[in-house]
């Protein structure tokens, strides 16, 4: 079950690419990244983000992508794993905030599930979240 070299090369090269798309504000390509399907599902962290559907999906990107802030990536741990013309991820890792010349730092938390169309793979659920300080005993 565990995700082979290729695949997991592909699934990474996506996460990188959706990254990029945020960073540079792209909502059509962090949008191209995730099937035209009506079932495809993405869910940030604020509790506005849900788009389910690709048009319901532009809309969620473009309210978030008209921010004067900018957001990337860096995913330092991940388990990846697939079956057929499907994969799935479990990713740790920190999301950059810029406003500027300020950049916030925040751990960030994903899950997705992809399909494989042709050669490409595509996303068809989308989990984001910024987890919460623990509680102090």
């Amino acid at each position: 079950m565990k995700a082979d070299a290729k695949t997991e090369k592909a699934i990474l090269s996506l996460l990188g690419g959706f990254s990029d798309s945020f960073s540079r504000q792209d909502v059509e390509g962090a949008l191209g990244l995730f099937a035209p399907d009506a079932e495809v599902v993405m869910m940030g962290s604020e509790d506005w983000e849900t788009g389910v559907g690709r048009e319901n999906i532009r809309s969620v990107f473009k309210r978030l992508l008209s921010r004067r802030e900018t957001y990337r990536w860096e995913w330092k741990w991940h388990m990846l794993a697939e079956s057929g013309s499907v994969a799935w991820i479990l990713a740790k890792g920190e999301c950059h905030t810029r406003a500027g010349k300020t950049e916030t730092v925040s751990p960030y938390r994903l899950s997705g599930v992809f399909e494989k169309r042709g050669d490409s793979w595509l996303w068809v659920l989308f989990h984001g979240s910024e987890p919460m300080p623990a509680a102090k005993e």
